[in-house]
């Protein structure tokens, strides 16, 4: 009579090892139970052609978002930038040539300026102070003049005495036989036409057509 607790007493495992005959191999343990990577997909992008995309970044362990390329105007920003600086650069220097060296000077001397609205305007009255005056045509018939005088218009007709230095800037400057000048005259025109002026300073400036 067999002893039935022994029989209860055995395990499934060892049950299956004692139906192996002897001189046979044990069949070996299960694989651990590990992440299959190859179901998680491609580390990287493919496109179309299997290569490796060069752009974006899809790796699981990533922690921080792909890089982008930053997007603008590139390198036109620049090209703008440096063509602003240039034209800068050349409009402050004809302000600084215009007003050293060009009408502009006698404002920045101090001189009164006085613009007259007028198509023709014509003075007959002595100024007080060194004045500038700007006009289109001007004509300038004051009998004595003791301030310095500047006129810059498109013509301008002038008599005379003056005591102090004059300027003159037009497209045609008629000098009549009336004005006689104690000082400097500069003369800046396309044409000066002398009809007998009396100058005892210097004559300056430039005169295209004489």
């Amino acid at each position: 009579m067999s002893d039935s607790s022994n029989d209860s007493s055995n395990s499934p495992e060892e049950k299956k090892d004692s139906q192996i005959p002897e001189g046979a191999k044990s069949p070996p343990p299960p694989d651990p139970d590990l992440l299959d990577t190859s179901t998680l997909g491609p580390t990287y992008s493919k496109n179309q052609d299997g290569k490796r995309s060069g752009t974006g970044r899809n790796h699981p362990t990533d922690p921080y978002d792909p890089i982008k390329k930053k997007t603008g105007c590139g390198g036109f920003c620049g090209c703008l930038a440096g063509l602003g600086i240039i034209l800068g650069a050349v409009l402050i220097t004809l302000l600084v040539v215009i007003s050293c060296f060009g009408p502009g000077k006698y404002a920045v001397a101090g001189y009164k300026v006085v613009i007259l609205g007028k198509a023709e305007s014509t003075i007959t009255v002595p100024p007080e102070e060194a004045i500038w005056y700007i006009g289109q045509d001007i004509i300038y018939s004051v009998p004595e003049t003791r301030f310095p005088v500047a006129i810059s218009a498109a013509e301008i007709t002038i008599g005379g005495e003056f005591y102090q230095d004059v300027s003159l800037t037009a497209k045609q400057v008629n000098g009549k036989s009336t004005a006689r000048f104690n000082r400097d005259l500069e003369v800046f025109a396309n044409r000066f036409t002398d009809e007998g002026i009396t100058l005892r300073g210097e004559l300056t400036g430039r005169v295209i057509e004489p």
